[in-house]
């Protein structure tokens, strides 16, 4: 897809640019900033070409025009939000990407906490407040180019505000008190993103699995999942070493590798 792109914010970018490569070093950061784009993924998969492959990337936007959550659905966000995509690439295969949405959701949920954030995780890759108010998504795409597997992870975070779109969503600001933007955000979120993803590549979400159990939400509540042929229900009892939630139906195990949470009616 064609991304609707318009004009960039490159003083930003410079001054962005420059503040990664002291706080995370080892590796220069492509970054392309933009007042408005059809979505910050779609717009980065035009970056990815550009791109040199020792690089990391990050596509941020002032305002999303159609940006887009899992599964096709419409992504909303707070006035002064992060939208951002960030680019890894590797030579590890596609299918060992397996679990790495969790990853983002650890990295995010870990960032809230040390800013006195009061969250949790809910499977695979949102961020809530205690209360069950959405924060923040994330989206995960992959492809491939000339046999370099490209990781493209975008993150939506309500940052001082919430979409009156979702009135079940809540912001940074209102559960810690702090206010940033998302160029202060990103100086936060790029480092220890980086620094997860390395550890994935060598490890594995088996890296990832405990941190992510002590953090999630609805362990042990009962849950159904649409998982695009049926809906699949059961008790949360953790989730496996590759990341798939493991719901327990009369004492059998089920696992869930892809699906969304819907209401439970019993």
């Amino acid at each position: 897809m064609t991304p609707l792109l318009f004009p960039r914010c490159e003083s930003r970018e410079l001054a962005l640019e420059q503040g990664l490569g002291e706080s995370a070093p080892g590796v220069p950061w492509c970054i392309q900033i933009y007042e408005r784009v059809s979505s910050t993924m779609d717009a980065a998969r035009n970056v990815a070409t550009t791109m040199s492959p020792e690089q990391g990337g990050v596509v941020l936007a002032n305002e999303q025009l159609s940006g887009r959550g899992r599964q096709g659905r419409s992504w909303f966000s707070g006035e002064g939000g992060f939208a951002g995509t960030f680019i890894f690439r590797t030579q590890h295969t596609l299918a060992s990407m397996v679990g790495y949405s969790l990853v983002v959701g650890c990295v995010v949920g870990e960032i809230f906490k040390s800013l006195g954030a009061g969250v949790g995780l809910k499977w695979p890759n949102d961020v809530l407040s205690v209360d069950r108010r959405k924060v923040c998504g994330a989206l995960i795409e992959l492809s491939s180019q000339s046999g370099v597997s490209v990781v493209y992870t975008g993150i939506g975070i309500n940052l001082t505000s919430s979409p009156a779109e979702v009135p079940e969503s809540t912001s940074l600001f209102a559960l810690s008190g702090l206010k940033f933007g998302p160029d202060e955000f990103l100086k936060l979120l790029a480092p220890a993103l980086l620094e997860a993803w390395k550890l994935f590549l060598s490890q594995g979400f088996s890296a990832f699995r405990e941190r992510w159990l002590s953090a999630a939400l609805f362990s042990g509540e009962q849950l159904s999942f649409d998982v695009g042929s049926k809906i699949v229900s059961g008790r949360m009892v953790g989730v496996s070493e590759q990341g798939a939630l493991l719901l327990d139906k009369h004492g059998e195990i089920i696992e869930v590798s892809s699906g969304h949470q819907v209401e439970t009616r019993f």
